[in-house]
């Protein structure tokens, strides 16, 4: 392998993850060919990544996970909710919108949990304290700090990307499925405490019903396919905390569960060949690859060393998590959560490995700092509906914002240097 073609291909991938011009999928997807083209790999190993088991099981993870979506419950608990908010405190029924969407985040994309608590707030008095101006953007920013954090439906995946960027370096010091929830879950905890004591700083004034976007609720399916759905969640959950039992199984065990699905038409071909051939599966296939690429020829080392020397040369373990999280936040200003991550734990990795540090605490400082904040519309699209709904103004909403950031931020560095002191 050639380091400098392997650091341009990188380089591209970086390029095209910042610009978002293109899809993740066809970017990763790109450096993969060109993989081949300039000989750095063959056939077989460019495209390896959708026979890794960590790919087997996280697409399998997203099709059982796209079936629960399909389930009543989302829209029992919504009508429940509903029905509570009759005669509660304005704190209390903050407390129930905000514990709601940190629950429906573990099976709900950021901008679909927005959207359903978007019927929710459609319900809300425009006169009293808890008015939908004022619970739109915190339950935007509560969308985006819980997705994907807890080993709950694709949380379960969360931390196989980055351990297949460690485990490159042929380092152990791998994370297990609940480390990256030991790490935020106060931090995330403490967004949502935040949340519900500064809603008030937010502008009070009524909005128009059509700004507030209406979601088409699922057809009703089939009682039996419906229990059938909620006992092959439970099951494949259960598989991956078994991991010490079960061994490679584990890996298939969504696939398992999503065959017993289409055999039984709980969910059909057609729905379980769109999610097989969504972008973010293509992205994770090629980001896999590539991370064996850059760590094999010698790229990853140059990477961290360089950061390094832009840090001091050796930092303490703060100074690491504080830059990777300052960074974190900044970029995902401007791109998605995911491109953020995509490029940045790579080089979180890289530049812990250099420095003999362990990378566990800065991988879970990187993966809440892409989501927890929303200074801008631009931070997420679950912000970007917020905003457009409620028609915010910056001026409106950085001394809520900004603090919450803040919060986040610190709070997530010391926990993550806690659990896993990065020199210490």
């Amino acid at each position: 392998m050639n380091l400098y073609v392997i650091l341009g291909i990188t380089l591209l991938m970086i390029i095209g993850f910042l610009t978002s011009k293109w899809s993740y999928g066809l970017v990763a997807m790109t450096c993969v060919v060109l993989l081949v083209i300039t000989n750095q790999a063959k056939i077989e190993t460019a495209f390896a990544g959708f026979a890794m088991k960590n790919f087997i099981l996280v697409a399998g993870m997203y099709v059982i996970s796209g079936a629960f979506g399909k389930t009543s419950l989302i829209t029992k608990v919504q009508n429940r909710v509903m029905r509570l908010q009759g005669g509660k405190s304005g704190l209390v029924l903050v407390a129930i919108l905000v514990a709601l969407t940190a629950v429906l985040a573990q099976f709900l994309p950021a901008s679909a949990n927005i959207s359903v608590m978007i019927l929710i707030l459609n319900a809300l008095s425009q006169d009293g304290e808890v008015t939908p101006s004022r619970m739109l953007l915190p339950l935007a920013v509560m969308s985006s700090l819980w997705v994907g954090h807890l080993p709950i439906g694709i949380g379960a995946t969360t931390y196989i990307a980055p351990n297949k960027y460690i485990a490159a370096y042929k380092s152990t010091q791998l994370l297990q499925i609940w480390d990256i929830a030991k790490v935020n879950i106060i931090p995330m905890i403490l967004g949502g405490i935040y949340i519900m004591f500064t809603y008030k700083w937010l502008p009070k004034r009524p909005i128009l019903s059509n700004k507030l976007a209406k979601v088409k609720e699922n057809a009703a399916m089939p009682k039996k396919h419906e229990i059938l759905i909620y006992v092959v969640f439970v099951l494949v959950m259960a598989s991956m905390f078994m991991s010490s039992i079960l061994g490679d199984l584990m890996y298939i065990t969504p696939i398992v569960g999503t065959l017993i699905l289409v055999f039984s038409k709980a969910m059909s071909e057609k729905e379980t060949k769109e999610i097989l051939s969504s972008d973010i599966l293509f992205m994770l296939a090629g980001i896999f690859v590539m991370a064996d690429m850059i760590a094999g020829s010698g790229a990853g080392k140059l990477i961290g060393t360089g950061i390094l020397k832009v840090l001091g040369g050796n930092p303490s373990g703060y100074a690491v998590l504080f830059a990777f999280g300052i960074v974190s936040i900044i970029l995902t200003q401007f791109m998605s959560n995911s491109g953020c991550k995509n490029v940045l734990l790579p080089m979180a990795v890289a530049t812990c490995i250099a420095a003999k540090y362990d990378p566990r605490g800065v991988i879970c400082v990187v993966e809440l700092c892409c989501s927890a904040s929303a200074i801008l519309p631009t931070a997420s699209p679950a912000c970007a509906i917020a905003f457009g709904a409620g028609e915010y103004k910056l001026s409106e909403t950085l001394k809520f914002t900004i603090p919450l950031t803040l919060i986040t931020l610190v709070s997530v560095v010391l926990c993550a240097n806690f659990f896993f002191p990065v020199n210490g």
